[in-house]
């Protein structure tokens, strides 16, 4: 998987059918994991199945941190 942006407000604009499902999510003290799949179809046609780990950060109770990874090539292919 590599870094990239996700745009999940574009996703129901540019999605017919479009959902994301937590895999599994993994305490690790101040930092959440969580792995998720991203599935739909988008207007002209083409399927998404991609999968995508979370990375949430905190510190004093407030987000610190996040980071986003993706299958870039079935992120790729469900938009095009």
């Amino acid at each position: 998987m590599s870094q990239q942006n996700v745009d999940l407000v574009r996703g129901g604009e540019n999605f017919d059918e479009f959902t994301c499902t937590v895999v599994e999510a993994e305490d690790q003290g101040d930092t959440v994991v969580v792995t998720a799949r991203f599935k739909g179809r988008n207007k002209s046609g083409a399927e998404l199945d991609a999968q995508a780990e979370h990375v949430w950060e905190v510190r004093d109770g407030k987000l610190a941190r996040h980071q986003s990874t993706v299958d870039r090539e079935a992120w790729t292919k469900g938009w095009s």
